[in-house]
């Protein structure tokens, strides 16, 4: 007669490496954040705050004479990202005009 062998202990060791898994790669992601601006100054800080994987979010809205100078230094893997709260619904008008820059 055959002793039947428990699945148990490598059910375990799945687990555990799964575990494993996902604390390694979980304080990358945890780390992004959204900056969410409503003024030309609270732009400014959260540029000056963005950490590669963040998000800097104007807010909906027109935003006049805004001169934009987005200078970051993010990753391949995580950039930082300018976006518009809802596409479509931030409008820059008068003399805004937007500048890129950064580090390869």
């Amino acid at each position: 007669m055959t002793r039947k062998q428990s699945n148990g202990p490598r059910i375990l060791r799945g687990a555990v490496a799964l575990l494993v898994a996902v604390f390694v790669w979980l304080p990358g992601i945890a780390s992004a954040s959204d900056f969410l601006v409503t003024d030309q100054q609270g732009y400014q800080a959260a540029l000056e705050r963005a950490e590669p994987g963040d998000r800097i979010v104007l807010a909906n809205g027109v935003w006049e004479d805004f001169e934009i100078v987005f200078e970051a230094t993010g990753t391949a893997d995580a950039p930082i990202y300018l976006m518009a709260e809802t596409p479509g619904d931030v409008v820059l008008t008068g003399q805004s005009n937007l500048r890129i820059g950064g580090e390869p």
